[in-house]
């Protein structure tokens, strides 16, 4: 694993101001130090020891909450990095399955209302991966492109039952449009989600 540690501006300044905290604290404490042991009373090392632990904690603190805060940093990108790949996967799924289903479409165009094109519909019209995947779909995907598959989805809903009275050449070609708009729309978002990993 052979990452680069950036640091950012904000982050620098606060590196900064924490080493200049510290070396301030150990100035100050290493100068009373060295003014009371010239004074040689016999509360000295109670008084150097405290000083000590006060300066060792400040600095321990200041180095403890900078670890924290980019342990913390990390891992909220790392989460990230983890939904985008999910993301990613579900996408690939729900794309494969799109163009299964447009093709089991295109092969009943021009659409005739007969046993044959429906059973073909029936059986061959998938939404699997949709039932699986929608749920983890991440906020990568916008509003606007799963309101495009939901409505997909319930295109292929309908086409699927054979009953449907809805089931026409017009629905079919929309169907067909429809599945089309959605594999660009879902070729675009699987490249800017790889633009992003």
């Amino acid at each position: 694993m052979n990452e680069k540690i950036a640091i950012t501006y904000k982050s620098f300044i606060y590196l900064l101001i924490s080493i200049v905290t510290a070396l301030v604290l150990l100035y100050f404490c290493t100068t009373t130090i060295i003014e009371l042991v010239k004074k040689d009373k016999e509360w000295l090392d109670t008084t150097i020891g405290a000083i000590g632990n006060i300066a060792g904690g400040l600095i321990g603190g200041i180095v403890a909450y900078i670890v924290a805060s980019y342990q913390v940093k990390s891992s909220t990108e790392e989460q990230k990095r983890l939904s985008l790949r999910s993301t990613y996967g579900n996408i690939r799924l729900i794309k494969e399955e799109v163009s299964y289903n447009l093709k089991v479409i295109e092969s009943v165009i021009p659409y005739e209302k007969n046993k044959d094109n429906n059973t073909l519909l029936e059986n061959e019209l998938q939404n699997t991966q949709w039932l699986n995947s929608a749920n983890n779909l991440g906020p990568e995907v916008p509003n606007g492109s799963f309101t495009a598959l939901c409505e997909h989805y319930r295109q292929i809903a309908v086409l699927k039952n054979t009953g449907t009275i809805d089931k026409n050449v017009v629905f079919v070609e929309k169907t067909k449009d429809k599945a089309k708009e959605i594999l660009s729309d879902l070729d675009n978002l699987t490249n800017n989600i790889v633009n992003k990993i």
